[in-house]
C-alpha cells in the first residue's frame, strides 16, 4: 500500500497498532516509505515473544497487550487537522470513489486488516463511508487492491500527473488526502 501511496501522489499514512506492531517489509514496499511521510499511533507496550504469538495463532510482532484507543486518538488528530475521516467498508452502504464528494475539504480513508477489516469504533466514528463497486460472489477486494483502487481513483481528480506527482499548483485542499490503517496488521506496504 505504501508503494501504492507513493505512485499515486499521497504523502501521509497513518498507522493505528492496536494489535499488531507496523513494519515497514522492504522487499514489498521498495523503498516508498523514504518519500512518505508515516505517523504512528500506538504505546510503549510489549511485544508478545515470537514463541507465544505462534503458539496462539498470532502473527509474529503482535503486541502483548491490545491497544484500545488509538484509532480514537488518530480520528481525533486527524478531525482536529480539518480531514473527514472516511471508512472503507464492502458492508456499509456510502458513496463510491467516483461519487465521493472532493470539493467538501480533505479527507483520510480508513482501511482495516486484512481478515477483519475495520473495526466497530472506526465504522462507528467515520463521518463517511467508501464503498468500492464490485461483480461477482467475493465478499471483498483485499486491502492492497482497495487502496489502490481508492488512490487511483481519488488522486487523479485532485491533479495526480503521471508518475503520480500531484500538480504543484493545486490548492491546499487538494493535496490534503491520506490514508489510515486501522490495526497494521496484513502491514501496509
Amino acid at each position: 500500500m505504501l508503494r501504492t501511496m507513493d505512485c499515486t501522489g499521497i504523502q501521509d499514512a497513518h498507522i493505528v497498532e492496536n494489535t499488531n506492531c507496523f513494519e515497514v517489509n522492504r522487499d514489498v514496499a521498495l523503498g516508498a516509505n523514504k518519500w512518505l511521510t508515516l505517523q504512528t499511533y500506538r504505546d510503549q507496550r510489549e511485544l508478545m515473544p515470537e514463541r507465544e504469538a505462534q503458539a496462539r495463532g498470532l502473527p509474529v510482532g503482535s503486541w502483548k497487550e491490545p491497544g484500545e484507543h488509538y484509532i480514537e486518538r488518530a480520528m481525533e488528530s486527524l478531525r482536529n487537522r480539518g480531514y473527514r475521516i472516511v471508512a472503507t467498508s464492502p458492508h456499509k452502504k456510502g458513496k463510491s470513489p467516483e461519487t465521493i464528494d472532493l470539493e467538501a475539504g480533505p479527507l483520510v480513508l480508513l482501511f482495516g486488516t486484512e481478515l477483519s477489516g475495520l473495526s466497530e469504533k472506526a465504522l462507528k466514528g467515520a463521518d463517511e463511508y467508501l464503498h468500492i463497486p464490485m461483480v461477482g460472489f467475493t465478499e471483498s477486494y483485499n486491502i492492497s487492491v482497495s487502496a489502490a483502487l481508492s488512490d487511483v481513483y481519488l488522486a487523479k481528480p485532485l491533479g495526480a500527473e503521471p508518475g503520480g506527482l500531484v500538480d504543484p499548483g493545486g490548492t491546499a485542499e487538494q493535496k490534503s488526502f491520506c490514508n489510515g490503517f486501522d490495526g497494521a496488521s496484513g502491514n501496509p506496504d
